[in-house]
Parts: structure tokens; C-alpha cells; sequence
């Protein structure tokens, strides 16, 4: 068969992209959107043929049905798909007055699309048969959606563990204690063990995101800052005052790193 020939046998339609932004929490958790496309479909009013009922297609009377026509250029002549027929090597002799003869018409579709747990900025889903129509019983082709995903005023992600900036009043990271942290499915305790330093970062085991392909959740960690009391009130800036006098010899060793500031505060506060 010769390239005309190959030209009027099926042929697929074309793959559609569509591109979607969901919120952090919708691409931690998974969700269904609704969206609209613009796609290409079959006509119903002709079949997909191009012509009205009763009527076919004849050899175009320009290429007669080569599907192309030569175009001198000085010496040479070039090759171009026939204008008349778009490279068809055929022409619709009674054109379908819905789809002027091209056998497919535009439409709006509303789809409705699962959003797995786990997706992040750049995950490419598939829907399969959502594409633009073939031509001639040619294949119907996909669409894929490339998502997007909203910051988180929280958390930052990092594969499928999730990062969290935390502050620790002086005391806590001193004495250690009882913390609540957040999680993307609400608050939980954590222990801070005493002498916590600035820049520790405490690791919550499955509080991260699930995994998009496999089991199981990434992690969650959390790094703490000290937090200094930017405005005291006179009785607090005398107390203060008073502890850092009574660290006397303590603060110098401190100083001289042989002994933990906060093994300093600890004693100290618990002596009064």
C-alpha cells in the first residue's frame, strides 16, 4: 500500500494534558476533583465519517489521490501534503453540516479524578480513553494530569517525610518536658528530653506522608529553636537578674565549655 493509502486507514487521536493544583493536605491525604476539558471527540451526526448519511468520500480531484502535489522551488520540486485533501488523497463529496466533513467536533467533558495519597508537584496521573478521538476508527488517546501543589504554612516536604520549625520555650529545652506537636492529623505529646540544644531535631515516626507505591508513611521532623522572651516585666528581670548572679563560678566554667549551660539552669532552678 502506498503512503495515500496508509493516510485514509485509522489513525489515533492525540494525547491531552490537563493541569490541576490541589492543596497540601488533599495531596498528603488523596482526594476526587471535578474538572472540564476542551477535547476532540467522534461526530454522532455522520458516524465519524465527515459525510452525510448516504454519502462517501471521492479521490480529490487536485492530487488525485496521492495525497501530495509538487512545488517547484528553481531546480528542484518539493513534496507538500495536498492543501484540498490535508494529505488524505480523499475528500468528503457531501460534507456532515454538524462537523464540516472533518468527522469529529469539540465538546466539554466533566470528569471526576481520583488523587491518590502521596502526590506531589509533578506527579503525572493517567485517564485512560480521555484523550482527543482518532479519525476512522483510529485509537482514542489519554489524558494526563500533571499536579501541582499548593505550600503548606507548616510543613515542608521531603519525599515522603515532612519537615516541621518548631520553638522551645528556655525552659522546656532546659528542664525537658511535655510538648504538644503538630501533625497534619492534629496535635501530639512528645517528651524533650532535658538540655536540649538549638538545632535538635526529634524524629515522629509515621507522622510523615503516605507512600505513593508500597506501604507505609515517611516520617516527621521536627527542628527546635530556643525561645528567649523578648519582653520581661520587672519582676521577671530581677529574678533573672538574681539567677545569673548566683551562677557565679558555674557560668565562668560554663563559659569555658567544661560544664552544659543548660545542666546550669537545671540545678539552679531546681535548688530554689
Amino acid at each position: 500500500a502506498g503512503p495515500s493509502s496508509q493516510r485514509r486507514g485509522p489513525r489515533r487521536g492525540s494525547d491531552l494534558r490537563y493541569d490541576l493544583e490541589i492543596s497540601f493536605e488533599e495531596a498528603v491525604f488523596g482526594c476526587k476533583k471535578n474538572i472540564t476539558i476542551e477535547k476532540t471527540v467522534g461526530c454522532t451526526s455522520c458516524g465519524g465519517t465527515g459525510s452525510e448519511s448516504g454519502t462517501g468520500r471521492k479521490v480529490c480531484p487536485n492530487c488525485k489521490g496521492r495525497g501530495s502535489v509538487s512545488q517547484a522551488q528553481g531546480f528542484f520540486a518539493i513534496q507538500r501534503p495536498c492543501p484540498q485533501c490535508q494529505g488524505e488523497g480523499e475528500i468528503v463529496e457531501n460534507p456532515c453540516k454538524t462537523c464540516r466533513g472533518t468527522a469529529r467536533i469539540r465538546q466539554s467533558a466533566k470528569l471526576e479524578i481520583t488523587i491518590p495519597p502521596g502526590v506531589e508537584t509533578g506527579s503525572r496521573l493517567k485517564v485512560a480513553g480521555e484523550g482527543e478521538a482518532g479519525l476512522r476508527g483510529g485509537r482514542i488517546c489519554d489524558l494526563y494530569i500533571t499536579v501541582n501543589v499548593k505550600p503548606h504554612k507548616l510543613f515542608r516536604r521531603s519525599g515522603y517525610d515532612l519537615n516541621l520549625d518548631m520553638k522551645l520555650p528556655f525552659t522546656i529545652a532546659a528542664l525537658g518536658g511535655e510538648i504538644k506537636v503538630p501533625t497534619l492529623t492534629g496535635s501530639v505529646k512528645y517528651t524533650v528530653p532535658e538540655g536540649t540544644q538549638a538545632g535538635t531535631v526529634f524524629r515522629l515516626r509515621g507522622q510523615g506522608i503516605q507512600r505513593l507505591r508500597g506501604s507505609g508513611k515517611g516520617d516527621l521532623l521536627v527542628r527546635v529553636d530556643i525561645e528567649v522572651p523578648k519582653r520581661m516585666n520587672e519582676q521577671q528581670k530581677t529574678l533573672l537578674k538574681a539567677f545569673g548572679d548566683s551562677l557565679g563560678k558555674q557560668q565562668a566554667e560554663a563559659k569555658q565549655g567544661k560544664r552544659n549551660i543548660f545542666n546550669i539552669v537545671k540545678d539552679a532552678l531546681n535548688n530554689d
